[in-house]
């Protein structure tokens, strides 16, 4: 129809214009996804940063605690070691045990004969003394005499049976054949139960030639307080992480509540930049759609009623009509009216008023509910304004609802000194993405229609001291609640 041209001639017109000196984000589609993403990165770096500061933390605390585990263990080993030399050079004074001497010049099959002998004379006893007394002072955990091919020449414990192979042979195979070649050789520090334990071979050397090997075992009693060490490292390391999160958290939410109010500000100043804009352009049509009127109610004058030129002047008058209604938007954009001195008007009525004008002007029937007090509420308003806000929002409801067959309910109640007028359908909803914009100039989610509606009822509504909000959910519909204080203290005049 020409009248739905004329709109989109104007709302085309009216982007165009704004586009000079506005984002293009107050199109249809704009570039919100990119815009979303820009101020995502922020957020995202801050979490990222906060994640490298947290492993940063982390690992240089589990990194102290076992540069502190590698330490204590490399004092206590060279400790064992230096105990282990005095025992050996010990156990050399005067000279190293006969029985080492001996078992060093026999085949390995034959050595076994020769310790079970050893082990029945009094020189063994002597020599089990003498470990059992130095594993005392020393606060060994274990002290073993072995021959060259691992075999127990004398345990201070008396565990290990004379001629019995080592215990630790093949666990400790490697550092066994170091001490045998000379070398003085550790294990690292291995559990037993609770406790942790390290093993170390030192060889009794006489004239450069290994005869012997002692075997010393320490337990590790500064491990309890190095494992205390570990649990407040690991409390400490729970504690600032939590401390970080926490800290991430509050600095999301305030960048968040940062972004929205930056949002919000841009908002403003582009609505405000197209109101300005509205404003005059809608000057600009005002006179030259008054001339056009003029003129054709002069020409219409001098035309035969029934004739064609007549029935075309009278549409031309009818479209300068709608396009003087779409001006008075315009202009009610840019600077609504002043409803101070605005009459008492009774919403029960206006609603119901205006649900019947659009079930009459509706092309095809449509399911509209009504729930409406029987007294009325009185809100003081301009008639037309409040109209003109109920008109649109019931467009609005009637359009979202064409396709599907739905239904439009509207409520009206009183609560908490306020009237309420609650506009619903079942239509398909609005997305997420596009709820805070539905109420910008320009901004529609129909393939027809300036996008102004919704713009300037809330601009209306604002103006006489109300509020206006809109929920929707995809695919189960959208709702709209316009609040509006109640004049008790005012009769309804008529």
């Amino acid at each position: 129809m020409l009248g739905n041209q004329s709109d989109e001639l104007c709302a085309s017109t009216m982007r165009e214009r704004f586009a000079t000196s506005a984002p293009s984000e107050a199109g249809k589609g704009g570039n919100a996804p990119a815009v979303s993403l820009r101020r995502g990165l922020p957020t995202l770096s801050a979490f990222i940063l906060m994640v490298i500061v947290l492993l940063i933390f982390n690992l240089s605390s589990l990194r102290l605690v076992r540069l502190l585990e590698a330490s204590k263990e490399s004092d206590l080993g060279q400790r064992m070691v230096a105990v282990g030399r005095m025992i050996a050079y010990h156990l050399r004074q005067p000279s190293p045990p006969v029985i080492l001497s001996l078992v060093s010049e026999l085949p390995i099959d034959q050595q076994a004969d020769k310790l079970e002998d050893f082990a029945a004379t009094t020189v063994y006893e002597k020599l089990i003394q003498r470990l059992s007394e130095m594993k005392r002072l020393n606060n060994l955990a274990a002290l073993t005499l072995l021959t060259v091919q691992g075999l127990v020449v004398a345990d201070a414990d008396e565990k290990m049976a004379p001629a019995s192979p080592y215990l630790y042979n093949e666990v400790d195979a490697e550092p066994l054949s170091r001490a045998a070649t000379g070398q003085v050789a550790q294990m690292r520090l291995y559990p037993i139960g609770d406790t942790l334990y390290k093993r170390v071979y030192v060889p009794i050397v006489s004239e450069g030639k290994p005869l012997g090997i002692l075997a010393l075992s320490a337990s590790a009693d500064y491990f309890a307080a190095l494992r205390e060490v570990q649990r407040r490292a690991r409390v400490q390391m729970i504690l600032s992480s939590a401390l970080l999160i926490a800290i991430g958290v509050l600095v999301h939410r305030l960048f968040s509540f940062i972004v929205k109010a930056e949002a919000r500000a841009l908002r403003l100043a582009r609505m405000e930049a197209m109101a300005s804009l509205a404003g005059g352009v809608a000057h600009e049509l005002r006179n030259p759609l008054s001339i056009i009127r003029m003129m054709c109610e002069e020409i219409l004058a001098d035309l035969p009623p029934e004739s064609r030129s007549a029935r075309n002047a009278r549409d031309i008058i009818g479209e300068v009509d709608r396009l003087n209604e779409l001006v008075y938007q315009f202009l009610s954009l840019a600077k609504p009216p002043d409803f101070s001195k605005a009459e008492p008007v009774d919403l029960v009525a206006e609603v119901r008023r205006t649900a019947e004008l659009l079930r009459k002007s509706s092309p095809q029937a449509f399911a509209l509910e009504l729930n409406l007090p029987t007294a009325p509420l009185r809100v003081q308003a301009d008639e037309r304004a409040l109209r003109q806000v109920l008109l649109n929002l019931l467009l609005n409801a009637r359009d979202a609802v064409a396709e599907n067959g739905g239904r439009v309910s509207v409520t009206v109640t009183e609560r908490r000194d306020m009237a309420e007028v609650r506009i619903a359908d079942t239509g398909p909803g609005i997305a997420q993405r596009d709820l805070e914009r539905v109420f910008d100039p320009f901004f529609t989610t129909k393939p027809t229609g300036s996008g102004l509606g919704l713009a300037i009822s809330r601009n209306l509504v604002q103006n006489m001291g109300g509020e206006i909000s809109l929920t929707s959910c995809v695919g189960k519909g959208t709702e709209v609640c316009v609040r509006l204080p109640l004049r008790r203290s005012m009769t309804l005049r008529g």
